[in-house]
């Protein structure tokens, strides 16, 4: 049984790893496809 839990507990941190690189991905895309970088950035907002 306690082998079980450690295994579905590793499983959930695994998961949760692959979802915060996935999110990282998508925001660097969507700073690729709006020409977005820290120059655009600053220049937009100064």
């Amino acid at each position: 049984m306690y082998n079980l839990k450690l295994f579905s507990y590793e499983k959930k941190q695994r998961i949760n790893l692959f979802l915060k690189e996935e999110q990282l991905l998508s925001d660097a895309q969507m700073n690729v496809l709006h020409g977005g970088g820290s120059e655009h950035l600053g220049s937009t907002y100064s």
